[in-house]
């Protein structure tokens, strides 16, 4: 479901499920601390923008090579989980990103990549970056997602297999791009990439 106040979208896979030792989240002494989301014991936390193409890229490869054969209700939870990743896309300029909301109910993480400290991503000068933040591995992440699902759906749902298709060549064109992307020249030679695109 749809729930801003806690950071959770449909489709979006949880960052981390915690059914124990969470009250110094749950439960924060300090005043200008949020609370984190809890249902009954378990505390819940969906601040994570590449837990969701990490899972569809491993579940994809795993049909695809025939190691796993998948119910209707998992390719439903893959479709939506995809879903959610090109409706990401949209929102953030044509990568998949993330941005925070100070004021929404409950507390999270400012950084929802695998580096989720608050100062892991800064401009050289030390300015915190600008929302929204897309960083460079969640793209590579989210090609390969589409890239193996679109012959799971091919059979299934041509229609959108022709999505998945069309959102892997637009992440990878955009990437690329000497003027949107994330690869830039390097001054002695060759390239390097940029960690991430923020605002």
């Amino acid at each position: 479901e749809d729930a801003p106040e806690r950071g959770e979208r449909q489709g979006k896979l949880p960052h981390e499920v915690r059914t124990e030792d969470h009250s110094r989240l749950t439960q924060p002494i300090e005043e200008d601390k949020k609370p984190w989301y809890h249902k009954g014991r378990e505390m819940i936390n969906f601040d994570s923008v590449d837990v969701t193409p990490l899972w569809e890229n491993q579940v994809g490869r795993l049909i695809n090579l025939g190691l796993i054969e998948p119910s209707d209700e998992e390719l439903s939870q893959l479709r939506g989980a995809l879903e959610w990743t090109i409706t990401n896309m949209r929102e953030n300029g044509g990568f998949v990103g993330f941005t925070y909301d100070p004021n929404r109910k409950y507390g999270g993480l400012r950084n929802q990549n695998w580096m989720d400290s608050d100062y892991s991503m800064r401009h050289q000068d030390g300015r915190p970056q600008v929302f929204p933040m897309r960083p460079v591995e969640v793209q590579g992440m989210a090609w390969g997602a589409f890239k193996q699902a679109e012959p799971i759906f091919q059979d299934i749902d041509p229609e959108f297999a022709a999505q998945l298709h069309i959102a892997a060549s637009a992440i990878k064109g955009r990437f690329n791009s000497e003027r949107y992307g994330f690869v830039f020249n390097s001054p002695t030679g060759g390239y390097f990439l940029s960690e991430a695109i923020d605002g």
